[in-house]
């Protein structure tokens, strides 16, 4: 199985569903990356050294004032002292329990599953798919007994991906999460990521908030595909589409005890604060100080400590290129980790004022940069300030893009699209030659290429970019 369900059996063969068994422990692998090495050529000797590991810097009160410096294994924001807050409330879930059925009715459950079962041999998608809907017009009040979110509705997904025949996957799930939502809501979060993807490639963006509900109805039950949705939509442009999704998430992900790092979600809540300060081009002082009430007033439960002097800077480089393009005068890693973060929010205004980009997307892709810089040796800064070499590239992709069994697409491109875009700023600034440019530029359109080969069949990224580096979506 390409793609394994919340509620799937698992893979290990252990008879318990997936969630219950090696979810977590897979998780923690993904996010996880291996130890960084810490020596080469292409670093040097950070002058007075904070007494800290590098990996652990951007996880220091001390250090991480950015709001936005979501380290590679997604760790959480700072959390300033606040009094004991009351028991975080509890959500609800999905419903799984089915009663029995008569044994009449069973054995036309079982009939139907008797012959399926060898379409799992020779897959045929429109066979499978007129199977499907053949039982859910003639046996409709039987039909979320067959149980095929769990497998049946998965294998197709992937079947069809892989036969490029993604509207006949999405038609049906459409129809299953009109017709009968108490089926397709077990595993919504799959399948609204799925259906998603294909409005975005087929341009019916006013449609996709449709598929916003379950997730706000079952705000912390699917954290990883939530994830994956803010990831898609912020990458794809859709800004207003983007904090929409995530403004009735935000907290309660934050304050669930059933989610480990909530600040993913809660990022773009916050940076939606951002947004309409940064639009305006004002003084940064003035920024800082309405940012910082506009987030008190969202009141946030265990609220991350935001630090003004830290927020005025974000919004001065937004308005003012760096003097300095060189990390020779860095003499700890914090003063690097601050020069990085510094050139991050100029790329950002950038994209958005240059390459005119929504703020969200802006801020996605230099987030990607800013988190391939942070992907250091302790005690160590490159000799090459802004170096892209192949081999770290695909390093840095193989420890922090890993989706299960194969590489998430859309971390994947939109870090090389990162990469692109911010040849043309280096350039824009005089800080690149064209021969270098061209050889990075290259380099991207190699990777690119080898990324498309090491995704899933329902992988997002061919279908949204399928020539490199122009997204298909943004055109619209």
């Amino acid at each position: 199985m390409t793609q394994i369900g919340r509620n799937a059996p698992c893979p290990c063969g252990s008879g318990k569903k997936y969630k219950k068994c090696c979810l977590e422990k897979d998780l923690a692998e993904r996010r996880t990356p291996p130890p960084r090495a810490a020596t080469g050529p292409e670093w040097e000797e950070v002058e007075n050294p904070e007494a800290q590991e590098f990996s652990d810097l951007a996880e220091s009160p001390e250090v991480r004032t950015n709001p936005y410096a979501d380290e590679i294994d997604r760790k959480e924001a700072p959390v300033m002292e606040r009094a004991p807050q009351p028991e975080p409330p509890r959500y609800p879930k999905p419903q799984e329990a089915l009663p029995d059925l008569p044994p009449e009715q069973q054995a036309l459950v079982d009939a139907w599953w008797k012959g399926f079962k060898p379409l799992f041999r020779n897959p045929d998608v429109d066979e499978m798919i007129r199977r499907v809907v053949g039982f859910m017009e003639e046996h409709p009040e039987l039909f979320v007994h067959l149980g095929l979110e769990h497998e049946v509705l998965f294998e197709l997904g992937a079947e069809a991906g892989r036969r490029k025949e993604w509207p006949k996957h999405a038609a049906l799930l459409t129809r299953i999460r009109e017709e009968h939502p108490e089926m397709y809501v077990r595993s919504f979060s799959y399948y609204d990521y799925d259906l998603m993807i294909q409005r975005l490639v087929a341009g019916k963006f006013e449609t996709i908030p449709q598929l916003f509900n379950f997730f706000h109805r079952y705000p912390d039950s699917e954290p990883d595909n939530a994830d994956r949705v803010t990831e898609l939509l912020a990458w794809t442009g859709r800004q207003d589409d983007l904090f929409a999704f995530a403004r009735p998430l935000a907290i309660p992900m934050w304050i669930s005890p059933e989610v480990v790092g909530g600040w993913f979600m809660l990022r773009w809540l916050v940076f939606a604060q951002y947004v309409p300060l940064l639009d305006t081009r004002g003084d940064p002082d003035e920024a800082a100080r309405a940012f910082m009430e506009a987030v008190k007033q969202l009141d946030i439960p265990r609220g991350p400590a935001f630090d003004i002097e830290t927020v005025r800077r974000e919004f001065r480089f937004c308005r003012e290129t760096p003097d300095v393009w060189d990390l020779s005068t860095c003499g700890t890693d914090r003063v690097v980790a601050q020069f990085y973060h510094d050139v991050r929010w100029n790329y950002c205004a950038f994209l958005h004022d240059v390459k005119g980009f929504p703020w969200a997307r802006a801020d996605f892709l230099a987030e990607r940069l800013e988190d391939y810089w942070s992907d250091r040796p302790a005690g160590k800064k490159p000799k090459e300030t802004f170096r892209f070499s192949e081999e770290r590239l695909d390093e840095h992709i193989a420890k922090t893009c890993r989706d299960f069994f194969h590489v998430n697409g859309v971390r994947t491109v939109s870090l090389v699209e990162a990469v692109w875009h911010f040849v043309d700023y280096l350039a824009a600034h005089s800080q690149i030659e064209g021969e270098k440019a061209n050889s990075i530029r290259e380099m991207c359109r190699r990777l690119f290429g080898l990324s498309l080969r090491v995704v899933d069949s329902t992988d997002p990224a061919p279908r949204l970019m399928p020539e490199f580096p122009e997204m298909a979506c943004l055109k619209r």
